[in-house]
């Protein structure tokens, strides 16, 4: 095989992951039918964006700006109320970095979660948030306004930059905007990007840096080149502080030096400072993490921490798919120590590899390559629902939930397709700096795929970081020859008409007939047991209260306490004060029943003789809840109790 067709293998080798797994996402569904309309929509959706081609690419770069300043300005818009009317609250790893951080920036430098000792790649992202709160904070911003603040601008910032990336590489002026629209007409811009900081945002913009500032590195003067210089070794070093698995980049970067070296063609390659400088931003991140833990008072804690067996384990767990498994975890932190963990991890995933044999290893693998490229939840990651929406959502909750869960599908898909024919046709020369970059961003997509599918456990989304990686792939590869002279008439417009009406008439036969349960009002956010979170003492015949809208008609309601506490939990209607009890189950109290909208108050009162331990949830300078905690008739805006108001129905198929 010749060596050019041995470079053509690697662009094909991923254009096929891809496919697959498409595919092994629309075979997971509940039906086939399911799949079957996704796949439609899809493949409606590209072939309407072809016929229209001729005409888009015929706008001018002027009109272009226009279209693409309109649909920023209007994003921007819808982005802002839905921060101010659509809330959500926070709950599992993003609300303990955020907890954590909110504490360090009140000038509280103290760890008493044990989260951090399980997971200490965490203390570096809630060490830098606790810089931006402290900032905020002395320019009199709340926490809720100054993370809101960071979202907005570093999703903004990354649309802006995608674009900005494919306007410069002259992409033709369909890929400019159905770029735009995948990033600014789908969920992707208003929904976990938006509402729930974490690190995988910053890691996608750290990605799109380091590409970005490889391909245009030949355009650059000496003096542009000292400032792309060490703006890329610090995105390589921040991109590793919050995302270890970057790591990935450094055997592509060596597997990419190999072939260029195989092929004698080294004197082409004009990207030696910037492998330099990626390189040593690698070096640097070690000795940063222990600057950082010795800035926020964090001493790591054998006795808790979680090998890199721990994850590895958990990928072999065929019951979870390869997702994060709780037994596991539990039977982890039983033992008493890391060495332990390792000792443990490395005999059980021997063992379920050995069970699982050649054949059941392919077919997991299969069923997280599904997982990594499934994003029908996008609206639900790391979040307990919206704190209370407002009844016009709530009458069209179903619908709304349902079609966000469908076009982020169906954009994904078509993302995914797109990518692999562009892939596929490719024919990379390594003499060419695009075609460099181009093939070092198609070997690390491969390495992370990999990674998560073969090695690590894989979550939903963990395949949204090769997001910045498929598009610049888009945006560096070299433009398809056009074969067809089409002139738009009625056709592809029917399609538009056609694909709009199917879109929305099958989110809404789902809606209709797979309803989920929907979260009509909830306060979710808590730092957990589990971690050794500690319970407020409640004293002997005192009472606490607080208050929550219910927009919607709601069956369930319930507010955790803490295990083995006996108190008395009412909930009453302020308008009709009606006062139903709710009953004792484990840590919680609940009542199934059904509940009309209105204002409700919760009372939990301390009848014993002896104070009881309750779960209140404090921050010091962010707003949990809408209505505030009332303790002795004294408001408490940054405490609350843990509730949750459901409108159960029934499970649906995505």
């Amino acid at each position: 095989m010749s060596k050019a067709r041995q470079l053509m293998l690697l662009p094909i080798l991923l254009a096929i992951c891809l496919i697959f797994g498409i595919f092994s996402k629309l075979y997971n569904f509940n039906t086939y039918l399911d799949g079957a309309v996704i796949l439609l929509l899809s493949g409606s959706i590209m072939l309407t964006w072809y016929l229209l081609a001729p005409f888009i690419n015929r706008l001018t770069r002027p009109q272009i700006k226009g279209i693409i300043v309109l649909v920023l300005g209007l994003m921007l818009l819808l982005q802002i109320l839905i921060l101010i009317y659509l809330p959500d609250t926070i709950f599992h790893d993003p609300y303990r970095v955020l907890s954590q951080a909110d504490k360090m920036a009140a000038g509280k430098v103290s760890w008493k979660t044990t989260y951090f000792w399980r997971y200490p790649n965490n203390v570096p992202i809630t060490y830098l948030l606790a810089l931006w709160l402290r900032l905020t904070l002395w320019l009199g911003l709340s926490t809720n306004v100054a993370l809101d603040m960071m979202n907005v601008v570093l999703l903004d910032i990354f649309i802006c930059l995608v674009l900005y990336t494919l306007y410069q590489c002259r992409q033709k002026n369909t890929i400019l905007l159905g770029t735009l629209a995948f990033l600014t007409m789908t969920p992707f811009a208003y929904t976990y990007y938006l509402q729930v900081f974490y690190s995988d945002l910053p890691a996608m913009l750290s990605l799109l840096v380091i590409f970005r500032t490889l391909i245009f590195w030949p355009r650059r003067s000496k003096q542009q080149r000292f400032g792309s210089g060490v703006l890329l070794c610090a995105a390589v070093l921040l991109g590793q502080l919050l995302k270890p698995n970057l790591i990935v980049l450094l055997p592509a970067l060596a597997i990419l030096l190999g072939l260029i070296f195989g092929k004698k063609i080294g004197h082409h390659f004009k990207l030696w400072t910037p492998v330099l400088l990626i390189v040593l931003g690698f070096a640097l991140s070690l000795p940063a993490k222990q600057l950082i833990y010795t800035a926020s008072n964090f001493q790591p804690h054998a006795a808790y921490e979680l090998p890199v067996t721990s994850w590895i384990l958990t990928g072999t767990n065929a019951a979870s798919k390869g997702t994060y498994a709780s037994a596991d975890v539990q039977h982890a932190v039983k033992l008493p120590n890391k060495q332990a963990r390792q000792q443990y991890d490395l005999k059980a995933i021997a063992t379920r590899v050995q069970r699982l044999g050649p054949k059941g290893l392919l077919k997991l693998w299969a069923v997280k390559l599904g997982v990594f490229f499934d994003v029908s939840a996008i609206q639900d990651w790391y979040n307990g629902g919206f704190r209370a929406a407002p009844a016009w959502y709530q009458n069209h909750a179903q619908f709304l939930s349902t079609l966000t869960a469908i076009t982020y599908q169906v954009a994904t898909i078509v993302l995914l397709l797109t990518a692999s024919w562009r892939l596929i046709i490719w024919r990379p020369n390594l003499k060419h700096t695009a075609d460099v970059v181009a093939l070092l961003a198609v070997l690390t997509t491969l390495g992370y795929l990999a990674f998560h599918v073969i090695f690590w456990e894989v979550e939903a989304r963990y395949g949204q970081l090769i997001l910045p990686l498929l598009i610049f792939q888009i945006a560096a590869l070299p433009k398809p020859r056009p074969n067809h002279n089409f002139n738009p008439h009625l056709l592809p417009l029917l399609l538009v008409l056609v694909t709009g009406i199917g879109l929305m008439g099958w989110s809404k036969w789902l809606a209709d007939n797979y309803p989920r349960t929907q979260v009509v009002a909830a306060q979710r956010s808590q730092l957990s047991a589990q971690y050794h979170a500690l319970p407020t003492l409640l004293a002997a015949g005192s009472t606490i209260t607080q208050q929550v809208a219910i927009n919607a008609s709601a069956t369930y309601f319930s507010v955790q306490i803490h295990q083995n506490v006996k108190v008395l939990v009412r909930l009453t209607n302020l308008k009709t004060h009606q006062t139903y009890n709710l009953k004792r189950q484990n840590d919680v109290y609940r009542l199934t029943q059904a509940l009309n909208t209105g204002k409700y108050r919760i009372t939990v009162t301390n009848n014993c003789n002896t104070g009881q331990q309750i779960d209140i949830i404090n921050t010091y300078h962010y707003q949990l809840a809408n209505y505030p905690l009332m303790i002795h008739n004294q408001k408490h805006f940054t405490s609350s109790l843990v509730y949750t108001a459901l409108a159960q129905q029934n499970a649906v198929p995505f």
